[in-house]
């Protein structure tokens, strides 16, 4: 039904999905997400009669608002070794986390079952921001560093679910921003964006070696 990998993001909004089809038993996966790829789900509602939600090898899925719901049999999102990200009251019934790279935070876990319940939490700030630098003037290549290279990345270097940009208007990127008072992190996957710091509403860019 959808299938996306390789470095690269998409955001949906204000669609419908329904799959019909009716062989989970044999496999049946209706959306996969891995390699590296960003999406973002937003106001859309995904539908699966017999089938499930796969994030695997550095994927990220964030859905805002809405559902994706499994008609039968669970579990409806499998998080192999990805992210898989809930807020503003995305609805899902059940989460299932398959390794130690996997994650699930979510805004309100009622009504949710995520098993095991551990995987709802990203690494510390603390211990994964260590291999990062943070800049506050010009842009990574112009400090001598690289700019992370997926919104999971960007997630995992910050501690927590990064929101996706693709704007020529944004630093390109893992950034903090600011906006009355309120500061969260993005990640602006358009690499021909030409802002570079100081720039008014954004505070700092983060990059590594």
């Amino acid at each position: 039904m959808f299938e996306a990998e390789f470095s690269s993001s998409a955001e949906i909004k204000g669609s419908t999905f329904n799959d019909t089809s009716s062989n989970s038993n044999g496999g049946n996966t209706s959306i996969d997400i891995d390699r590296n790829f960003s999406v973002q789900f937003e106001d859309t509602t995904i539908t699966m009669n017999d089938a499930d939600v796969v994030i695997d090898l550095g994927g990220y899925l964030n859905l805002i608002r809405e559902e994706i719901r499994r008609n039968t049999g669970s579990p409806t999102v499998r998080v192999k070794a990805g992210i898989f990200e809930v807020y503003n009251g995305g609805t899902v019934s059940d989460i299932n986390c398959e390794s130690g790279f996997s994650y699930a935070p979510v805004d309100d876990v009622n009504g949710k079952t995520i098993s095991p319940p551990s995987c709802k939490d990203l690494p510390s700030t603390s211990s994964s921001t260590s291999n990062f630098i943070e800049i506050t003037s010009g842009t990574c290549e112009s400090n001598g560093y690289k700019n992370l290279i997926s919104n999971h990345e960007c997630s995992q270097a910050v501690g927590e679910a990064a929101y996706i940009q693709s704007s020529t208007n944004r630093l390109a990127g893992c950034f903090e921003y600011t906006y009355q008072n309120l500061s969260v992190w993005e990640f602006n996957v358009h690499k021909l964006s030409t802002v570079t710091l100081p720039d008014e509403i954004t505070n700092k860019l983060l990059c590594k070696q």
